[in-house]
């Protein structure tokens, strides 16, 4: 692929290493230290925004907090002829994505290893109070030593946040996003952890948790389907790490663990035991010739045993005493230590965890976590860096040191010296704001009028979107309370029922999201299917609401929540209906010109060609069936 500069900033671009709808991404190296970079070079037409300019400062400004030898680095960022750029360390390998595309498969224990390294990652990320929101193997890198560095921080939500719409991208992988991403709510920690659980069961698996034909039975599967267990598609996983990765995939977020310093603890516990158990298996030896792999309690620190134990031990057996002091790097924590730190970290929050850690020969906030080292820095100043961005058409390049990086944690203001005048000042200003606030709740106690409240209720009616139609309730119940005689208030009484109704569709889907949809019965099995085909294929949505609707009309067995569920069905396929004939009589009226015109000016071939043409375009729309009814009669006469 040929290069569209050779420099920008500091660096001489050497290669494309990926390009995509929000920009392209480089290998270069800098003019003057030689290091090697990737750059990447936002797309033009998104820089000309000036909305995404302030969004893509102010992430800048969040990537630059992040120092972790598993995230890969922040090194520069600028503006080269109005181009936006920033560079990051670059990373000599290749990432989980292409490793998986090759092997298929991992083996647990890689896994395992690999998901640690992410959740330490992760953890010094939240703490500081950023969320990747855009996890999955394609962002996992794998350097020539076999060390992993995540990457791309923040995009997600810089584009995400953009008004500017990219023609071709999809904000956010369907295979590894979490239920409340792919339902557009407010993503947080455990939005993370599901999709590591999604990593770890496509790398051991061989392919994600939930799949589909296309993106949106995709999402509605990863919403509403049923996880199908690890233990199925890979036997050879030990059931503990099954259970570990299917909790991360939980549907509801409060049901997953909390934070990446639990998980990473609780897969660290996990893979120690479990070597231990393959190497307890496959010893031969002695009962006490065992005590150092059988716990790893210093028996020494007990007086009465070791004064005891020699007395028990023949004098052919050799007794080997643990010494947890100066175990090998090399070798796994012991069983009783793992069982103690799990216990420890379900019981504190993870703060205290992060600094009672110790027994682990990886701590997920040992000394590789940096955390502590940026809040714990005492050089301060009190304005941020500046950013480097301004509009003009010139170059312009900051580069991150270590300072920016401790500005960036933690800003200290001095105190201004306190004086009396201050002081009266001060209780002045008090005094004005205790008016203020008594004015204010003697204008805000006051009932609001019918016609305040029946415009909120009027907005509400009018929008498309289900949450401000439940978000009204409260006002629509308290305009029929304070206004019952208002004529109004019949409207009101037909929102409070579809409010109602959608509350227990709300339901249902949170019913099938926790126990999948073979636990329902026949009706709400049934609206689920038309609900999922309203997302993909109106058409077909609209025939099976229309189907359920006669089905179940009759039935006088229903109860009131079916009968929610029937009652629904049919304004659904009548609203899908309506909605497939806008614009019918304008449409059908220019074709039917357009064929008269066909008739009286064209040659009966070509009138023939235009036919075929007419019917090509026109023949699955069902506005339009009569009229390709008639130009089918008209082509056959031509032949």
């Amino acid at each position: 692929m040929s290069l569209d500069f050779e420099v920008i900033g500091p660096y001489r671009v050497i290669r494309v290493l990926g390009q995509g709808g929000m920009g392209t991404v480089y290998e270069a190296v800098h003019a003057k230290s030689k290091e090697p970079v990737a750059v990447k070079v936002i797309a033009a037409n998104l820089a000309q925004h000036q909305r995404f300019r302030r969004r893509f400062d102010a992430e800048i400004q969040t990537l630059i907090k992040l120092k972790h030898p598993n995230i890969v680095q922040l090194i520069g960022f600028g503006e080269e002829k109005g181009l936006l750029f920033y560079s990051m360390e670059y990373v000599d390998g290749e990432n989980l994505q292409q490793e998986l595309r090759r092997s298929k498969t991992l083996p647990w224990e890689r896994v395992v290893d690999l998901a640690i390294d992410v959740c330490s990652a992760l953890k010094h990320a939240h703490d500081f109070g950023v969320i990747h929101r855009d996890l999955k193997p394609a962002n996992l890198m794998i350097n020539s030593q076999g060390k992993l560095k995540l990457t791309d921080f923040g995009i997600a939500r810089l584009f995400g946040a953009s008004e500017v719409t990219v023609e071709g991208s999809v904000l956010g992988t369907a295979d590894y996003m979490s239920p409340e991403q792919a339902e557009g709510k407010t993503v947080s920690i455990r939005s993370d952890l599901y999709s590591l659980g999604c990593i770890c069961y496509t790398a051991l698996a061989g392919r994600p948790p939930f799949i589909g034909k296309n993106i949106p039975e995709i999402l509605f599967n990863v919403r509403y389907g049923t996880l199908t267990p690890l233990s199925n598609l890979a036997p050879q996983v030990p059931k503990e790490l099954c259970g570990l990765i299917e909790e991360m995939l939980r549907k509801e977020p409060s049901m997953r663990p909390p934070t990446g310093l639990v998980v990473g603890n609780r897969l660290q516990s996990l893979r120690a035991g479990l070597t231990k158990r393959a190497k307890d298996l496959a010893a031969d030896k002695t009962e006490i010739g065992n005590l150092r792999e059988l716990t790893s309690i210093d028996l020494r620190d007990d007086t009465e045993i070791a004064s005891v134990l020699p007395s028990m031990v023949p004098s052919d057996v050799t007794v080997v005493l643990s010494d947890t002091n100066k175990t090998k790097p090399s070798e796994p924590p012991k069983q009783l230590s793992d069982a103690k730190a799990n216990s420890n970290h379900s019981q504190e929050p993870p703060k205290t965890q992060s600094s009672t850690s110790p027994s682990f020969s990886h701590s997920m906030a040992g000394p590789q976590d940096l955390t502590r080292e940026a809040l714990s820095n005492s050089e301060f100043e009190i304005n941020d860096p500046p950013s480097g961005i301004d509009l003009t058409a010139k170059t312009n390049f900051t580069e991150v040191g270590e300072s920016d990086r401790r500005r960036s944690s933690i800003v200290i203001a001095d105190a201004e010296p306190s004086t009396a005048w201050n002081q009266w000042l001060s209780v002045a200003g008090l005094i004005g704001v205790l008016i203020a606030c008594a004015g204010t709740i003697f204008w805000f106690t006051r009932p609001p009028s019918a016609d305040s409240l029946y415009l909120e209720i009027s907005q509400a009616m009018n929008s498309a979107e289900d949450s401000q139609i439940l978000e009204i309730e409260p006002t629509a119940e308290s305009f029929q309370a304070l206004y019952p005689s208002d004529p109004r208030n019949t409207e009101v009484e037909v929102l409070l029922e579809e409010i109602d109704s959608l509350r227990t569709i709300k339901q249902l889907q949170r019913k099938a999201r926790r126990g999948g949809t073979d636990l329902l019965d026949p009706v709400e099995q049934a609206f689920l299917e038309c609900i999922k085909y309203q997302e993909i294929d109106t058409e077909i949505a609209k025939r099976k609401l229309q189907a359920m609707a006669v089905v179940f009309r009759a039935s006088e067995n229903l109860t009131s929540k079916q009968r929610i569920f029937v009652d629904q069905a049919r304004r659904l396929a009548e609203q899908l209906e309506a909605e497939s004939q806008p614009s019918r009589s304008p449409a059908i009226e220019s074709i039917e010109e357009q064929m008269t015109w066909a008739e009286a000016n064209l040659s009966a071939s070509t009138r023939a060609e235009w036919l075929r043409g007419l019917i090509e375009l026109f023949e699955e729309k069902p506005w339009a069936r009569e009229l390709i009814e008639s130009a089918k009669r008209k082509l056959e006469a031509i032949k």
